[in-house]
């Protein structure tokens, strides 16, 4: 049988390292606004690149449907900045 306080220590370390696991999932699901940033500045480039390959070469050369690809995928990143939607873990 353990004593109270070393249960307790149990308890506390089991606790800081699901709040350490907690925060790097966390992190992992948000971006800094430098980020954020960055993903509209190249979404901007993505679609002046997009009219020119389409007035020269149209809708549906491989380069332009990698754009459109990276396009979404931009408009998606800026989305969630601007709608994060709500992470929460389960403590058991």
């Amino acid at each position: 049988m353990g004593s109270k306080s070393s249960k307790r220590a149990e308890t506390t370390v089991d606790s800081a390292e699901s709040d350490a696991s907690s925060e790097e999932a966390n992190g992992l699901m948000t971006l800094s606004q430098e980020q954020v940033e960055g993903a509209r500045g190249t979404l901007e480039e993505i679609m002046a690149r997009m009219d020119v390959e389409k007035s020269l070469h149209g809708t549906a050369s491989d380069r332009y449907k990698k754009m459109v690809k990276q396009k979404e995928i931009l408009l998606e990143i800026i989305r969630l900045d601007k709608n994060p939607a709500p992470f929460k873990r389960s403590s058991p």
